[in-house]
């Protein structure tokens, strides 16, 4: 008599995929596409950025640059006003009083009195741009433009102030007008002299690391 087999077990059925292991995978996937958005954009931002800066100190330089070429018309003119004080001043006798004083000093071209320009500069503090400049550089152009302002923008408004008060015109006020004229356009030449060697290192140093 023989004996009876086993039954032979059922066949395993499929596997289905573990849920788990794809809801990691989508998650991974989300993570990495915030975190590569995050990164492009701030890559971007930084892009923005140095060219915001970038803009700001080409227009700074050109206003500069503008501002010199304001300087080299003026300063001739000024200095040719200080030497004919300075004959006015050793003549002897009454000082003339302010119109005749200025139409003995006064060039033909006119007092050629400078205007220069900040526009770039308070544009780039408007907008922020300063802060992505290198220190260096905004340190560099903040003094420029600080000195011009504090100098010869400042002895302009002072100059204007005095020629038209009524001290200008008194008639015992022409020795005080004549000495305060040679002051203002002594101050002046000067100052003018100063901006421009200022300008000029600025701009050689800036044409000397252009790309």
């Amino acid at each position: 008599m023989t004996a009876e087999r086993d039954p032979a077990p059922p066949p395993a059925a499929p596997r289905a995929p573990r849920a788990g292991g794809r809801f990691l995978f989508e998650s991974l996937l989300i993570v990495l596409s915030v975190l590569l958005g995050l990164a492009l954009n701030e890559w971007r931002q930084h892009r923005a950025d140095r060219e915001l800066a970038a803009t700001a100190v080409e227009n700074c330089r050109r206003e500069l640059a503008a501002n010199l070429a304001e300087l080299e018309r003026s300063l001739p003119v000024h200095r040719e006003v200080q030497e004919r004080l300075r004959e006015v001043a050793t003549r002897a006798g009454e000082p003339p009083g302010l119109f005749a004083l200025m139409d003995q000093i006064m060039p033909e071209s006119g007092l050629q009195l400078p205007v220069l320009k900040d526009v770039a500069w308070q544009t780039a503090l408007a907008t922020g741009a300063l802060r992505h400049m290198g220190y260096d550089e905004a340190s560099t152009l903040a003094g420029v433009y600080l000195a011009q302002t504090a100098g010869v923008q400042a002895t302009v408004g002072r100059f204007s102030d005095h020629l038209f008060s009524h001290r200008s015109f008194a008639a015992d006020g022409h020795a005080e007008t004549l000495q305060l004229l040679l002051l203002f356009f002594h101050e002046l030449v000067s100052q003018e002299e100063f901006m421009l060697r200022r300008y000029r290192v600025l701009l050689e140093s800036a044409d000397a690391t252009a790309p």
